[in-house]
């Protein structure tokens, strides 16, 4: 059951990460950060599964993910200005 929820947490991820890069590629650039937040956030859950600590709650989870924020938004910041100039 674990490596089962540890792979549809990290499907899940990849499947919104990849909704996030083509609503970025459309111009709605809201909703692309909306699903980089979800991606993350499933990628978190599935991580804290593989080692074990499926009961961290929301706010941990969340803390992680705003750790994360900085160079995910620094990266974020880097394909927009790429797209403005091709």
């Amino acid at each position: 059951m674990t490596n089962e929820l540890i792979d549809y947490r990290r499907n899940r991820a990849k499947e919104t990460l990849n909704d996030a890069e083509q609503l970025f590629n459309s111009g709605s650039l809201f909703s692309s950060v909306n699903r980089i937040y979800y991606a993350m956030f499933y990628e978190v859950t599935a991580l804290l599964l593989i080692k074990g600590l499926a009961h961290i709650g929301f706010k941990v989870k969340l803390g992680i993910i705003m750790a994360l924020k900085k160079p995910a938004l620094t990266h974020l910041r880097l394909c927009f200005h790429s797209n403005i100039t091709t």
